[in-house]
């Protein structure tokens, strides 16, 4: 079994913006486009797989789907936490280089609101001018009253290299995910 590519209806947004699911990640706020996301689900039982990076914490059965699970403390490295009652999993489209889509699980500690942005409310990444800032999954930021949110590039926060990994980890352990449903 292999992970779930998935086909949705391409859509755009109006001249006046779109809409944006802000989370929080060890108290910081990050924000995707709305049209990205595809369900917000509570924690539920993660099998591991072997041979990942650590920041997947393996893979769930979603109706049938099998859905890798990234876990945005550990990716953007922050201390690992105990999940909470606010903790979720964002599920999110993320496109690969070759055009696919595929679902995948982002481990938050809590959502918190969906705001509306125009492109010109985001200073983008390149133009902060330090290099710790250029990672290639950061957009840019956005100002939200007296905090700040990251802005991700969701396509770039799991990259090709690493989607393959875990396409080809599932398809030689399609017991241990089964087993979940």
């Amino acid at each position: 079994m292999a992970i779930a590519a998935t086909t949705r209806i391409n859509q755009t947004t109006d001249r006046q913006g779109q809409r944006y699911l802000v989370f929080s990640v060890a108290g910081e706020h990050y924000a995707v486009p709305v049209l990205k996301v595809s369900e917000i689900i509570q924690v539920q039982p993660i099998t591991r797989i072997a041979r990942l990076p650590s920041y997947i914490k393996g893979v769930i059965n979603l109706r049938g789907k099998v859905i890798p699970v990234v876990d945005l403390r550990i990716k953007f490295e922050f201390e690992e936490q105990a999940y909470s009652d606010r903790t979720c999993i964002v599920v999110v489209y993320i496109r690969g280089d070759d055009g696919r889509e595929f679902l995948t699980g982002l481990v938050v500690d809590g959502v918190e609101e969906v705001i509306h942005l125009k492109d010109e409310d985001i200073i983008e990444a390149h133009n902060f001018g330090h290099s710790f800032l250029a990672a290639d999954y950061i957009h840019g930021v956005v100002r939200m009253d007296e905090q700040i949110a990251t802005v991700l590039n969701i396509d770039r926060v799991v990259n090709d290299e690493t989607l393959q990994k875990i396409d080809e980890s599932v398809a030689d352990q399609p017991d241990a995910v089964e087993a979940q449903s």
